[in-house]
């Protein structure tokens, strides 16, 4: 508080970045006492990110509690504990969320996503109220295909999707309503049996919400503003949840690519981070209905550092695909053979060789006295006409 009576849990604060203008006259009816200090205008903050949100402020300084209590489950309300009990939410330099200060995108591509996106309609999903957000898990919506480093196709499958309000990721500073983010997990094989999905590496999209007048039409299968979800619970949606034609705007637009961590402990890094620039729409009523079930301190984790970390726009910062003539396995394939012309030489000569062999042993010289005594069946020497031997006889 700003005067005596400071209660002992502490005030939580919001300081809007965005100033209001107020004309001279109303600043005057106030009749404050300012000294010349006061009254001087600031200079412009050179690092704006040093001092937003919890990064400039010392630990426990947004935290409903000055202690951490080992024995009480993780919470958003103390997020400084989450480091005593996950060491790597605090100590590693690549984690989530962060702002994107789109003046940072080193490298901007060409790269579709929606063209890389396979999700399915599928209805009959149970919305489950975590206690900490409201979450649908299912692993039958679909794939995201990616190259991996050996140049084959990964696929990463949707494990679930989860709603937080606000949203956690800032772009340029500015926060939005909410954050649809789904969840994916890289495939080890193909395969409806436990362990065909990585438990790490995964991959998330995010998606932004900002406040308008009508009801978002994906938030309503989360049954808002319609239903309230208690704690530990769920309820089934009533129509089959199409992501690839309520994301479809943003799936087919700009993103921002960033490798990071879970949101939750234990924070672990390594994932890929997809941030979509196109705003979606939702109501009051929506937001209203979220907030009764997860009132303050919101269910967003507060932002963290950069660390130098490489942005890219419109660009999946995957590898180079191989382009083989055969694939003969996910992970396994080659090129059609095509010999030297050195080899087509061999089988030409062999035949030769073996040709000369056979006419060899087919066709033998005749010996020099052979041919002496005959040729072709002739004797080789003379005879008297008419002293044939048959003559003789007589």
């Amino acid at each position: 508080m700003t005067k005596p009576g400071c209660p002992d849990w502490g005030v939580r604060w919001m300081v809007y970045q965005t100033p209001l203008d107020i004309s001279l006259s109303q600043l005057n009816y106030l009749s404050l006492k300012i000294s010349g200090v006061d009254s001087s205008r600031l200079g412009v903050v050179q690092n704006p990110m040093e001092h937003k949100y919890r990064q400039s402020m010392p630990k426990f300084a947004v935290d409903a509690h000055a202690t951490c209590n080992p024995s009480k489950p993780w919470d958003y309300a103390d997020a400084s504990c989450w480091a005593q009990f996950f060491p790597q939410c605090d100590s590693a330099t690549r984690q989530s969320l962060i702002n994107i200060m789109t003046s940072d995108v080193v490298k901007v591509g060409k790269d579709s996503f929606l063209a890389a996106t396979s999700w399915k309609p599928v209805s009959r999903l149970q919305v489950t109220n975590t206690g900490h957000s409201l979450e649908i898990a299912n692993h039958q919506i679909g794939y995201v295909t990616l190259i991996g480093p050996d140049g084959f196709p990964e696929y990463y499958s949707v494990i679930s999707i989860v709603l937080h309000m606000p949203s956690e990721h800032f772009i340029d500073g500015r926060q939005f309503a909410a954050e649809l983010q789904v969840v994916h997990s890289r495939q080890k094989y193909v395969a409806a049996i436990e362990g065909a999905l990585e438990d790490a590496f995964p991959l998330v999209t995010a998606f932004l919400f900002d406040i308008g007048a009508e009801d978002n039409l994906l938030l309503k299968q989360f049954h808002l503003p319609d239903k309230m979800t208690s704690p530990l619970t769920y309820q089934e949606t009533s129509r089959p949840v199409d992501l690839m034609r309520s994301l479809g705007p943003a799936l087919d637009g700009d993103y921002y690519r960033y490798d990071g961590s879970l949101t939750t402990p234990g924070c672990n890094q390594g994932t890929k981070w997809f941030v979509f620039s196109h705003i979606f729409s939702m109501s009051r009523n929506q937001w209203n209905t979220f907030k009764a079930m997860h009132p303050n301190p919101f269910n967003n984790r507060p932002s963290q550092p950069t660390h130098g970390r490489v942005i890219a726009k419109n660009s999946f910062e995957d590898s180079e695909p191989l382009k083989l003539d055969f694939y003969l396995g996910r992970h396994f394939g080659r090129d059609r053979l095509h010999p030297d012309v050195a080899w087509i030489l061999v089988p030409i000569i062999s035949a030769l060789l073996l040709l000369a062999v056979v006419g060899c042993a087919t066709f033998v010289r005749e010996g020099v006295y052979a041919k002496l005594d005959q040729a072709g069946g002739l004797t080789g020497t003379e005879m008297a006409i008419g002293k044939g031997t048959t003559y003789n006889q007589f």
